[in-house]
């Protein structure tokens, strides 16, 4: 473990360190005072200054869908269904399905946390939009079941006035992919290089500075192929925040590749509302690693 190390006179002489550690579940009382000896003789106390430990509520404006968080979901009666999920992050949004036939199932896991099971048709929706542009930074937790053809859909933003406009983060054919919006009626769907085995979790990891996306698997920059699209007129953001839609899970929008259809285990989706500093994308990577038993390379 590193530590940082403090060092003054003890009261017979001797160093007393004061020492600074992470402390699990941002808990102080991990961080008892010890005692330091010199011999047999006792010199003083170590003082601890406790690091809490690193969550995804360290990025500002997170975004942060928690669905093995208990207090953050609402199941339904049978708790065989997740009726709603609450953003973990400073907005509180609530994403939500009222029609039973579509809710997420409950009761699956991933290292031991809940995650939604969501075949095709299934999603959770809200009202608004969360990213403003072709810029941010998000991470999904990711288990395929089958290999269906065109999308896999994560994360899905677009109008719900006349289904029409949208961006995606997700997989398509296989390998983490996004949609990007272009002018005119074309679009382009930037795919990468790593095959994702079904049956496996993996972190997905999509991020824009407004100009040329990323994708990793697992931390791995992926090489991108670019295959065009074409798609409905218009960009999504260019609307109103009331027409706007986001989706976790499917995209139930007529027009879209293949309806978008969703056939996995979504663990914890991480939004960002711009793209991160390569030492915070590395922190979102090691507790997502860590929470789902994922090894990164």
């Amino acid at each position: 473990m590193g530590q940082d190390k403090e060092f003054f006179r003890g009261p017979h002489g001797g160093d007393v360190v004061m020492v600074s550690e992470d402390c699990e579940n941002d808990d102080p009382g991990a961080c008892a005072n010890k005692t330091l000896t010199q011999g047999s003789e006792l010199v003083g106390k170590v003082k601890c200054r406790c690091a809490p430990t690193w969550t995804p509520a360290k990025i500002p404006n997170v975004r942060w869908l928690d669905p093995g968080h208990a207090p953050s979901r609402v199941l339904d009666g049978a708790g065989a269904a997740y009726v709603s999920l609450q953003d973990r992050g400073p907005l509180g949004f609530t994403l939500a399905q009222t029609d039973p036939a579509k809710r997420p199932g409950f009761g699956r896991t991933i290292n031991g946390k809940n995650v939604l099971d969501v075949n095709p048709a299934q999603y959770l929706e809200l009202a608004q939009r969360v990213l403003a542009g072709d810029v941010g930074h998000v991470f999904a937790v990711v288990e395929l079941d089958a290999a269906l053809p065109g999308w896999h859909s994560v994360i899905a933003q677009c109008s719900a006035v006349d289904a029409k406009y949208w961006t995606h983060v997700g997989v398509y054919n296989g390998k983490a992919g996004a949609v990007a919006r272009n002018g005119g009626n074309g679009g382009t769907v930037p795919y990468g290089h790593t095959p994702l085995a079904l049956g496996t979790p993996y972190i997905l990891e999509w991020s824009s500075n407004g100009g040329a996306y990323e994708l990793r698997v697992n931390g791995v920059l992926q090489a991108i192929t670019y295959y065009q699209q074409v798609f409905p007129v218009g960009s999504w953001w260019a609307l109103t925040p009331a027409a706007d839609r986001l989706f976790l899970g499917a995209a139930p929008l007529a027009g879209l590749p293949n309806n978008a259809a969703a056939n996995m285990a979504l663990g914890q989706v991480v939004i960002a509302d711009t793209a991160l500093p390569a030492a915070t994308a590395l922190k979102a990577r090691d507790y997502l690693a860590a929470e789902y038993g994922v090894v990164l390379p």
